[in-house]
């Protein structure tokens, strides 16, 4: 808590027109100034910020085919019955873990209080 914040704004301009040169005594037509000054009294500001996220982990088989290896020897002069002589490929299966996060809700709350506001 601020116990008082004081706040002075000065505007000056001048005005851009081509004037005479007797037109320069009265310096007022020129210039336009304006001032404002404010007083804010018992100021709290609470600031607040809250995020969640979800985190999910999944796992999934992927099967991985493993070719038998070439057939030489007995079984390629077929020398064997062919009962032997069919090989099925082994399928091996894999285990993999993919993570994945998400972004559930973000939140952002600001609070101002002020006390008075005097002004002159």
């Amino acid at each position: 808590m601020l116990p008082k914040i004081n706040v002075t704004l000065l505007q000056a301009s001048v005005i851009e027109e081509l004037a005479p040169f007797s037109a320069l005594d009265n310096v007022r037509d020129f210039a336009c100034v304006s001032v404002l000054a404010l007083c804010l009294d018992k100021t709290t500001a609470k600031f607040h910020l809250e995020s969640s996220t979800q985190e999910i982990m999944h796992a999934l088989q992927r099967p991985a085919v493993v070719p038998s290896q070439k057939k030489t020897g007995l079984l390629a002069r077929g020398l064997l019955p062919s009962s032997q002589s069919k090989s099925k490929d082994a399928i091996i299966s894999d285990v993999v873990f993919v993570e994945s996060s998400e972004k559930q809700h973000k939140q952002v709350v600001v609070m101002l209080s002020l006390g008075k506001i005097l002004h002159s």
